[in-house]
């Protein structure tokens, strides 16, 4: 009689995951890391943030914040690619994050200054942001594809 894995049994791990999740949550570490140490002048006087905005400490506290945040969530992510080794968890991660990273392309295409923009943010380093969140999306959605049908395939190679 044929074995059936249940859901209590380990399944193997996506190759690649664990770096994927290294590698982006390193970027976000050291993206959030440089905006941090250049501060909201620095880094927003390229979009043509006006001065009145980048003054208030409000904003400056509100920036360092985000960016902040954005090093705790990619510390995240690597914690998450170095510790979720079960298949079908990672699968379950990667296809959070595609989710998340989803959310996140919308946010930042929404104020590029793009036919798909409100051009909030002037000139063409609008467009870093999300084209960085699409190639993330993409790479956390190829995870969650590839975990998915692989468990389709061994699923049906039990049967």
């Amino acid at each position: 009689m044929p074995t059936v894995a249940t859901p209590t049994q380990a399944s193997p791990p996506i190759r690649g995951f664990s770096l994927a999740c290294t590698i982006i949550g390193g970027l976000y570490v050291l993206l959030g890391l440089s905006m941090v140490v250049r501060g909201a002048q620095n880094a927003m006087a390229q979009f043509e943030v006006p001065d009145l905005v980048l003054s208030s400490p409000h904003f400056r506290d509100f920036f360092h914040w985000v960016f902040v945040h954005m090093m705790v969530l990619g510390v995240m992510i690597v914690m998450l690619g170095r510790f979720v080794t079960d298949g079908r968890s990672q699968r379950i991660v990667a296809t959070v994050l595609t989710i998340v990273e989803l959310h996140y392309t919308y946010l930042d295409f929404r104020t590029s200054d793009s036919p798909l923009g409100n051009r909030l943010y002037h000139g063409s380093g609008s467009l870093v942001p999300p084209m960085i969140d699409v190639l993330v999306t993409c790479t956390f959605a190829f995870f969650a594809i590839r975990g998915w049908l692989g468990d389709r395939v061994s699923s049906s190679a039990v049967r």
